[in-house]
């Protein structure tokens, strides 16, 4: 019968360092921005956005009929000195867009795409973030003789209702599930 047991948690702490490691390693972290980045980038694609404070999705507010109508290449809207003036035209003067999924009833975040194409992820020591950048847009202003940059045209389109860049319950969700899976194999390939 036994009096004592002697136990040596050296190696076990030694390996469950390595899986710590691992977990924080740069490349698992740029892999869950990555999630993250075409979970949002997929939901907007399909038309949704998300509550505000991001509990849940909720279809993007719908755009006007004027706006489906100018970005469909049926109207163009011409501003001078202070008064609007409609413009139809004709099948070959539409302008063509060129934004991935692009339709002319959903929301403008799919216009040129160049919006959710300019999303980047930051990579910390101990996390990720996934974030607007203040760049410049490829698109010119005639109006105002500028270019906005993605953050303000982000910050436009959220303040108009159309909340998109946020991850929802169900969203945060999948990138824990993912961590947990990783976390999971490297431990039996740790053989712990």
């Amino acid at each position: 019968m036994a009096t004592k047991i002697d136990l040596d948690v050296k190696d076990f702490n030694r390996r469950l360092n390595e899986v710590a490691t691992e977990v924080f390693d740069p490349r698992f972290q740029s892999r869950l921005g990555r999630l993250a980045k075409s979970i949002i980038y997929k939901r907007v694609k399909a038309g949704y956005g998300t509550t505000v404070g991001g509990r849940s999705r909720k279809k993007l507010k719908p755009l006007s009929t004027a706006t489906v109508a100018v970005r469909s290449g049926k109207l163009m809207i011409r501003h001078q000195k202070g008064t609007s003036k409609k413009i139809y035209m004709n099948q070959d003067d539409r302008p063509r867009q060129t934004g991935e999924f692009f339709s002319p009833a959903r929301s403008n975040l799919t216009f040129s795409g160049e919006l959710l194409n300019s999303i980047e992820i930051d990579v910390g020591r101990y996390g990720f973030s996934i974030y607007i950048p203040d760049t410049t847009r490829r698109r010119y202003n005639k109006f105002t003789k500028t270019r906005a940059t993605n953050k303000e045209v982000a910050i436009y389109v959220q303040d108009a209702g159309r909340n998109f860049f946020e991850l929802t319950g169900p969203e945060v969700d999948i990138i824990i599930k993912t961590i947990n899976d990783f976390i999971k194999s490297t431990i039996r390939k740790k053989g712990l």
